[in-house]
């Protein structure tokens, strides 16, 4: 007799990646379900036990009862489903009927007869918040009984029902997203541009999946940030953030898997991991791209049978809480140099959500600074947010912003919690700039640029932006300028006609 639960797992892997593919293409949902339908009947048609001619998924949403995918039925045969999802769902058990031509009270479907069904079973499929579906499995040849087949359609049962109840969950996502560059639920995540709505679509898609997502993107660019609203919108459970490099290398198997009564020295008694104490909610795992090999095996291993084993035990616990994962790094090269396992890669990268860095945000920098300057009022206890003027925006823009949005955020509340005025003055603005890149690693009191081209280009941009910088911080003052630079007047004057620099240090109109 083959053994159902080891039949069923080998399905929940074809089914992931059936799911997974689906929808990070946001496929057409109701050739997912038939993708899903179509390898169950192949499944059951390889095992043997149920000679299965019909199959179909039941669906329920606002009262209504409809076929949402089939394999076999005949048209007019689906006018059936109602009476049997109904009665199904109202038992809230397997309905089985194992000879139609002898049943006295399920034989009264003469539709069922009338297209040739002999026998059936029908599940329901209950979710988290009720009913999603039942599935219906009909044969014409043969009886549906038996202790075996009952078991193999409880293991469906379980099996199915949390790809329908994703399934649902995805189409209303899907109409969320459609909303999301329109304004609501941002979640702190300042801008108009593409890159912003594109974010925004993609948590409100993966946000209520009960699916792992990763979200990369260079430090600073508001990765929990993104986790947070992934959570916001399945609204289920705590939030529980963990860096895994701040956790000892040592003791980070145990913090995430938890660990047994004398599994080692100092384990005085039992202890839930991290993956235990998120309960339902939602497990944040940031810069997963340095865990060691061994815990990224044992972390696929996780991912793909949704239990943890503690140091120490042999048990496996089940979990329920929902995995985010984020990293600076980039996983892909990781792999071809060894540093990450392919198997694990190609898991978790079905869902990704990129955050892209400030530089490529500049539209956005606007809408940016005025939120952190908003948030740096409130952190600080100011009677309202400093403001900036349109010049002392577009000094913020000649900055690269390596730390990205976390540098932007804490520069700002620096200069709010240092400034005594409403709106925040150009000079003290450049002057706090140029103190904030001489304190940077390597700053040296210097601007770093934007790379690209030669030497010689690099070095003639890198010399035009200090003349510019010192013009403006002179007023246009040639004589002071040139002190500030060290060089004499006429060697100054000369530059700024080989760079093409007016008085003031703008570029000279053609």
């Amino acid at each position: 007799m083959p053994d159902v639960k080891l039949l069923a797992c080998d399905l929940r892997k074809s089914l992931d990646r059936i799911l997974l593919d689906a929808v990070s293409d946001k496929d057409d949902l109701e050739r997912l379900l038939n993708r899903v339908l179509k390898t169950t009947v192949d499944w059951l048609e390889e095992d043997g036990t149920l000679p299965v001619d019909v199959a179909a998924l039941l669906g329920v949403e606002r009262d209504e009862r409809f076929v949402l995918a089939s394999v076999g039925m005949p048209e007019g045969a689906k006018q059936v489903s109602r009476t049997i999802v109904e009665r199904t769902l109202k038992e809230g058990r397997l309905l089985i009927a194992h000879d139609l031509r002898g049943d006295a009270d399920l034989g009264e479907i003469e539709s069922l007869v009338q297209f040739g069904a002999r026998s059936f079973v029908s599940a329901p499929l209950e979710g988290r918040s009720g009913p999603v579906g039942v599935l219906y499995l009909e044969s014409r040849s043969a009886s549906l009984s038996g202790d075996q087949a009952e078991r193999i359609v409880e293991e469906l049962r379980v099996t199915l029902t949390p790809y329908l109840d994703t399934i649902q969950t995805h189409r209303r996502s899907l109409w969320r997203a459609s909303l999301a560059s329109q304004g609501p639920a941002r979640h702190g995540l300042a801008g108009r541009s593409d890159a912003v709505r594109r974010v925004l679509e993609r948590i409100a898609i993966y946000g209520p999946l009960d699916l792992t997502v990763l979200i990369l993107g260079e430090s600073g660019t508001g990765k929990e940030l993104a986790a947070r609203a992934l959570h916001r919108e399945r609204g289920i459970g705590r939030f529980l953030p963990v860096e895994v490099t701040s956790i000892p290398p040592s003791m980070l198997e145990s913090e995430l898997f938890g660990h047994k009564k004398g599994a080692f020295t100092g384990a005085t008694h039992d202890r839930n991991g991290l993956f235990i104490s998120a309960g339902e909610g939602t497990l944040l795992l940031d810069e997963i791209g340095d865990l060691s090999f061994d815990l990224q095996a044992k972390l696929l291993r996780v991912i793909q049978e949704r239990t943890v084993k503690p140091v120490g035990s042999d048990a496996a616990m089940p979990i329920s809480a929902r995995l985010v994962l984020a990293t600076n790094r980039e996983l892909g090269a990781d792999v071809l140099t060894g540093r990450f396992r392919a198997d694990l890669f190609e898991r978790i990268r079905a869902l990704e959500v990129h955050l892209p860095p400030l530089r490529e945000r500049i539209d956005d920098l606007a809408d940016i600074v005025d939120e952190l300057l908003e948030q740096a009022a409130a952190r600080l206890g100011l009677s309202g947010p400093c403001a900036l003027t349109e010049g002392g925006m577009e000094i913020l823009t000649t900055h690269d912003w390596p730390g990205n949005i976390r540098e932007l955020k804490g520069f700002l509340e620096r200069i709010s919690a240092n400034t005594r005025q409403r709106v925040i003055r150009t000079d003290q603005l450049r002057e706090e700039l140029r103190e904030w890149r001489a304190a940077r690693p390597g700053g040296g009191g210097l601007p770093l640029l934007p790379r690209g081209g030669g030497l010689n280009q690099e070095l003639e941009r890198f010399e035009r932006e200090l003349i510019r910088e010192a013009l403006r911080d002179a007023g246009g003052v040639q004589t002071v300028a040139a002190r500030s630079l060290g060089i004499p007047e006429s060697t100054l004057r000369r530059k700024m006609s080989l760079l093409g620099l007016r008085r003031n240090g703008e570029p000279a109109r053609a």
